[in-house]
Parts: structure tokens; sequence; C-alpha cells
């Protein structure tokens, strides 16, 4: 009994030494989301849930206080169907809402009319305020900062008719005439962000969580990632 009382403490200590183990390492994350408010930038507006963004950071933990770098990339619009595009639709197809005016013909098309992509090069700060809980070794929660650089592009897509005599076919009512038109606006300079982000740690090498963010100058969106951390 005394050995397998024994053998207990030592797999609990190397447990626990296990997880806190992850302090005084260096780490690799990426982290998966989305864009969750809506956000005005100049003419566009991207929806909230709306987009996807994508991140690598890689940094240093000393004892709870992290130093990282981070680049994360935004877009609405991965596929490009925005530029490619070709089905417009005249106003006897019920199944799209986005209308273009001409000479009192109105004109149904497709309702991507805008894309947006931005990315951002940060230099991060954070603290894992749970740490001096008495024995927690498992679960951190770590405010943020960040300084930086970041990039915004948002394009509008609109339509016109090449001439006063739309050609309509009258099967499907598809238009064989109108133009594509986009108009850019970007943006870009000193960026600085503010967070949080909590952490379940898995094992002596690995944890996942959930992270919050909001870039405050540029970009000026709010984003929620889920997200993998390695230690080594």
């Amino acid at each position: 009994m005394k050995k397998i009382y024994l053998a207990m403490i030592i797999v609990t200590a190397i447990s626990s030494s296990t997880v806190m183990g992850q302090e005084n390492r260096s780490f690799a994350e990426i982290s998966v989301g989305t864009q969750v408010a809506e956000q005005q930038f100049m003419s566009e507006t991207v929806k909230g849930f709306h987009g996807a963004n994508i991140s690598l950071e890689v940094g240093h933990d000393f004892e709870g206080l992290s130093a990282s770098i981070y680049f994360g990339y935004f877009s609405n619009d991965w596929s490009g169907k925005h530029q490619a595009s070709t089905h417009y639709y005249a106003n006897n197809n019920p199944d799209v809402s986005q209308k273009v005016i001409y000479d009192q013909v109105v004109v149904k098309t497709d309702d991507r009319l805008s894309s947006v992509a931005a990315f951002s090069l940060m230099a991060n700060v954070s603290y894992d305020v749970l740490r001096f809980i008495k024995g927690n070794s498992r679960h951190h929660l770590r405010p943020r900062v960040g300084l930086g650089y970041s990039h915004f592009d948002a394009s509008s897509f609109f339509y016109s008719l090449q001439s006063n005599s739309p050609v309509v076919n009258s099967d499907d009512g598809i238009i064989s005439d109108l133009n594509v038109n986009s108009a850019k606006t970007s943006n870009s300079g000193f960026e600085w962000s503010l967070g949080i982000g909590y952490d379940f740690s898995i094992t002596r090498d690995w944890s996942i969580g959930v992270n919050y963010e909001k870039f405050m100058n540029i970009r000026g969106q709010q984003l929620v990632s889920l997200r993998a951390r390695y230690a080594f």
C-alpha cells in the first residue's frame, strides 16, 4: 500500500508540473475566427459574424507575462466570387434582392456587392491573471495589448447597363448586357489593439482557448477566435 500511495503522489506531482511547465517557455499559436459586430469602413459595411480571420503568433512566456509577434489576415471573400460573378437578373427573379434602376428599368443582381480584406502585424503583451490562484495549473486568463501596423482594403461592386434596351432572356430573366464596375478604398498605418483570451492546458505542451480582440485604429474590427497553443 505504501508503494501505491507513493506512486500516486509522484504521478500527481508530475501532472501538476507538466501543466505549469508551460511557463518560462516559448510558444506558437494558430487562431481561426470571425468578426462579431457590424463595422463601417468609409462607404463599406462589414456584417457581424461574416468573413474569416486567420492568425499566427509566436512568443515567450516569462512566468505569466507573455510577449509575442502576431500576424493576422481577414477577408469576407476568400472565394473571389465578387470579381468573377457573371449572373445578373431581371425583375422577374424573386430570389435575388439587390436592385439596379436604369431609365425606369429595374434590374435585380446578386447580393455580393462588397469585399473587405485586412491584415495586421502586431507586437503583443499579455499577462495570466489566474496564475496566482492556489491549486490552479490549467486555467489561464490573459488580458492583452498590442502595437503595430494594419492595412485595410474595401471594394464596392455596382452594375450599369450597356444600353437603354437591356437584352433579357425570357426563360430565366438573365440580362446579358450589364457592366460590372468597382470602386476601391484603402487605409493603412499605426494600429493598436486590446483583447482578452482564455486558455485551458490539456498537456504540458498543448492548450486550447478562445480569444476576443478589438482593433482600435485602422481596422476597427472586433474579432472572436478559437485558438490552439503549443509550448516548446
